[in-house]
């Protein structure tokens, strides 16, 4: 009865807000259609559950991450709180050598370990940066790049892969939208209903009446996983809401640009076996087939040889103590310096040496760790060449951003960790150079580790799916030009 009541206020109309009126009408007799089949309502409900599922697995994933930064937190406190007692101590004490060289050490004690915090929606997109480590131990003159490789079997991020809302999104919300739009026409087909419909409207409002109540029934679902995602994560709606809505719009193109690809299959009318075999043919073509030829396509086996080059010369550069005493002190006044310091003759040969010895050696390894990220991000750069092309990873990629899980994220928190080492070294050395008693207040002046993650604003947002709006425009003319030409003829 209730199809029938559908059908009889389907009446032709010119205007076109009838016609929209009529589209309206086709998704609501497609709703209904939708809730007397069973199995596409489990399929719905059971994609849904899947989000909740992946979401728990995120979190706990994150939570992992927390766990450990945590008494990396409190231990860092509890030196902080020793090492102010301690110099507190020494404020008005006549310091021996010894004792002011032991009292400088201590500033290296404040903030040195550079952590990698996760963001607030780590837990929806688990990206490249997590295949390493997210925290690192920064001292005087140890190497910031240097991870070995036990750190990068991450062995959390083997335990949890990349089940997350984000895979949930690209791999499997577009199986749903073929499973439930493949036949959208042929359906009707079947079932001996498409001449009573094509009696009232045009095939071209049927299909936008099935595929956009598809698309309401999908952003619903994903909406409401989404905002699951953000209160289980106890995110605040002021600081997070903005992010929440990149979020959703990187859904929803996604999607939009999914069910394009249904109406352009959809609209040469083939036989619904047809159509499921050309849908799934693009499924697997799209998400498993394109990525790995573009990942074979930027990696270069030449790269990859100056990479194990690289990591076999960690740790087997120049020795110090085969350099000349006089080449060190001309070095390190030769050398270009970041920061300023105060080279005169009073500074004593030795102290000289033992700086610019340090300052060579460091400057050597991070140099190694730095081209191997620069050979990273240059596959980074190439990939990102083929996102038109490449739709799967270029969502991902944007959720990632998003996420600030991103390996281009993680490379900028090697070159903030780089830098900081690199500030604080230069404030030894001033010490070093001009030796002066080492204060509470020194102590408190000395530099602690932040790091601003990099932010994926609107403007970035919309350049980065620009190929997927491009295609999608595409696929919904071509849509419309393969229906405009079957009624012309």
């Amino acid at each position: 009865m209730a199809v029938y009541n559908i059908w009889h206020n389907l009446q032709p109309h010119p205007t076109y807000w009838n016609s929209m009126k009529q589209i309206y009408i086709i998704g609501q007799y497609q709703l209904v259609r939708f809730l007397r089949n069973k199995l596409m309502v489990s399929s719905l409900l059971f994609f849904f559950i899947l989000c909740i599922f992946s979401l728990f697995y995120g979190k706990k994933f994150v939570e992992k991450q927390e766990k450990v930064i945590y008494p990396i937190d409190t231990l860092n406190q509890k030196r902080d709180i020793e090492t102010k007692a301690l110099l507190s101590e020494l404020e008005d004490s006549v310091l021996t050598e010894k004792q002011q060289y032991f009292a400088l050490t201590l500033a290296q004690r404040k903030g040195n370990t550079a952590i990698y915090r996760p963001t607030a929606f780590s837990s929806f997109s688990i990206g490249q940066k997590d295949n390493y480590p997210y925290y690192k131990k920064i001292s005087f003159g140890n190497n910031v790049y240097d991870v070995e490789v036990s750190e990068i079997q991450n062995p959390d991020k083997l335990q949890v892969g990349n089940f997350d809302l984000s895979f949930m999104f690209i791999y499997l919300a577009p199986l749903l939208i073929i499973a439930l739009g493949y036949n959208a026409l042929s359906g009707e087909e079947d079932n001996n209903t498409i001449r009573l419909l094509k009696m009232q409207v045009s095939e071209s409002k049927i299909i936008a009446g099935k595929l956009l109540f598809l698309f309401a029934i999908l952003t619903i679902a994903a909406t409401v996983a989404s905002f699951t995602g953000f209160y289980l994560n106890d995110m605040n709606i002021h600081e997070h809401g903005s992010k929440l809505i990149v979020w959703l719009l990187i859904s929803y193109s996604y999607f939009f640009f999914w069910i394009g690809i249904v109406a352009f299959v959809i609209s040469f009318k083939a036989n619904s076996s047809i159509n499921a075999l050309v849908l799934g043919s693009i499924w697997i073509i799209s998400l498993l087939l394109v990525p790995s030829i573009v990942h074979r396509e930027v990696t270069s086996s030449k790269d990859n040889q100056l990479v194990d080059i690289l990591l076999n010369k960690r740790g087997d550069g120049v020795n110090i103590l085969e350099i000349p005493k006089e080449k060190l002190v001309d070095t390190m006044y030769t050398m270009s310096h970041p920061y300023a310091i105060d080279l005169d003759s009073s500074v004593s040969t030795q102290i000289i040496q033992l700086a610019a010895g340090t300052e060579i050696r460091t400057r050597e390894n991070n140099s190694l760790g730095r081209a191997i990220v620069d050979k990273q991000q240059k596959e980074y750069e190439k990939a990102e060449g083929f996102n038109i092309i490449n739709p799967g990873y270029t969502i991902q990629n944007a959720y990632n951003r998003l996420a600030g899980t991103e390996i281009e994220n993680y490379h900028d928190y090697l070159l903030a960790a780089e830098e900081y080492q690199t500030r604080m070294r230069y404030l030894i050395y001033d010490y070093m150079f001009r030796p002066r008693k080492f204060t509470l207040a020194d102590y408190e002046a000395f530099p602690v580790f932040t790091y601003q993650q990099l932010q994926f604003t609107w403007k970035a947002c919309i350049q980065a799916l620009s190929p997927i709006y491009l295609l999608s425009l595409l696929l919904y003319v071509g849509s419309g030009l393969v229906i405009w030409r079957q009624v012309k003829d």
